[in-house]
């Protein structure tokens, strides 16, 4: 299922999230983001709108308890989205061996949640 949503001020840009469907890699902000829980996408995309809010923005959404590792969808995703997040509490250590392209791979933690990777991705690659 995809769901395109804008959510700009001034509606120039937009948000494209991928789940369960091949993600479109023609976008300089694509990311695929592993582990989330239920409650945290809409957060994620309050925040990459607010970070974002003229650009296209795709992502590709895997949720925290989809166990499928192994689903060739998400190594596409992880292989052609420009950056990948991963919460791996709940990863098996083959997903970081075989999957996550460590050079375009973050990893939240304790220390750093999801919206500080997005900021810092943001302040790297995309300075103003």
């Amino acid at each position: 299922m995809t769901i395109k949503m804008k959510f700009s001020r001034n509606n120039t840009g937009s948000i494209t999230m991928y789940d369960g469907e091949e993600i479109q890699h023609n976008h300089e902000k694509s990311f695929c983001l592993i582990g989330l829980a239920e409650e945290e996408p809409e957060q994620i995309i309050w925040t990459l709108n607010r970070l974002f809010p003229t650009d296209h923005v795709a992502v590709f959404l895997w949720p925290k308890g989809n166990g499928d590792f192994s689903n060739p969808m998400l190594k596409y995703a992880c292989n052609h989205a420009r950056f990948t997040v991963v919460d791996k509490k709940d990863t098996p250590l083959f997903l970081e061996e075989d999957v996550l392209i460590e050079k375009k791979t973050y990893a939240v933690t304790e220390q750093e949640t999801w919206e500080d990777i997005f900021v810092r991705i943001k302040k790297e690659r995309f300075p103003d």
